[in-house]
């Protein structure tokens, strides 16, 4: 049977003992299940291949805006979305669309909240950070994060002007530099 572990998002191979079942931690969650039996799906057998199958089914602009998501840890708001999946050839509408199709595709979480923030399960973020970094878009994505920090940064400063201070200046001038 699996284990749900406390994150919600990586089920652990339990191995089945007589008396009890132990669950088998793994450093790495891209390799778990690998010892599916034979005959088994390829895309059945590791977590890996799961995603690698889930993100073929997508088409290219899609796969794009997931990969860009990546580089947020703790998920973003869709503005920040919108500002570090854009560029010149995927607007911030069209990575709107590409957002609702990755969220019906459950490879997007919304958290419910004012406002709602957008996230990645950790398995699927460390996926999709690889293929980032197999397509030479970390650096650029990277750029487009801290630009949309920014403009939240910016945003907040404008509403708070009393909460801003010289060395939150110095750290956005040092964001926008990049």
């Amino acid at each position: 049977f699996f284990f749900q572990a406390e994150d919600g998002i990586r089920d652990v191979a339990v191995t089945g003992v007589q008396t009890c079942a132990l669950p088998i931690w793994l450093d790495d969650q891209l390799r778990l299940l690998s010892g599916a039996p034979r005959g088994t799906d390829p895309r059945q057998q590791t977590l890996r291949a799961a995603l690698a199958w889930s993100h073929g089914l997508l088409d290219e602009p899609a796969q794009r805006v997931l990969r860009r998501l990546s580089v947020f840890s703790g998920g973003c708001t869709m503005e920040a979305a919108q500002h570090a999946a854009s560029d010149d050839t995927l607007d911030e509408w069209a990575v709107l669309d590409q957002l609702g199709t990755l969220v019906h595709q459950s490879l997007v979480w919304v958290d419910p909240g004012e406002p709602p923030r957008y996230r990645l399960l950790e398995s699927t973020r460390l996926y999709a950070r690889e293929q980032l970094v197999a397509h030479g878009e970390l650096a650029a994505a990277r750029r487009r994060q801290a630009r949309a920090t920014v403009a939240v940064l910016q945003v907040l400063r404008q509403a708070h002007p009393r909460h801003g201070s010289a060395r939150s200046e110095e750290h956005t001038s040092e964001l926008q530099s990049r």
